[in-house]
């Protein structure tokens, strides 16, 4: 995804830079969300989402060039387009 590498900093422009996240899939929500006119929605549109616990500080082993991670981070809920790869 891309990451704004100066987040902290308000002052600072914005400097997206390409980051890849690990995750382990938890669950899958499909969400349709009727014709709205309030959300500007002139048809039928379905959400589709991920909630992914977080996987901190992956590492990749020079060997093989598989990544590892030691811990579990937060549980985050994100657009299931993010998603580029799922191991099973």
């Amino acid at each position: 995804m891309l990451v704004d590498r100066n987040a902290r900093f308000s002052r600072k422009p914005v400097a997206f830079e390409a980051r890849i996240f690990f995750g382990q899939l938890q669950n899958i929500f499909v969400i349709k969300i009727p014709a709205s006119p309030v959300l500007e929605l002139k048809e039928t549109t379905t959400l589709i989402l991920a909630a992914v616990r977080t996987c901190t500080n992956p590492q990749r082993k020079r060997e093989n060039n598989v990544y590892y991670y030691s811990w579990e981070g937060s549980l985050e809920v994100i657009d299931l387009n993010c998603v580029q790869c799922l191991v099973g």
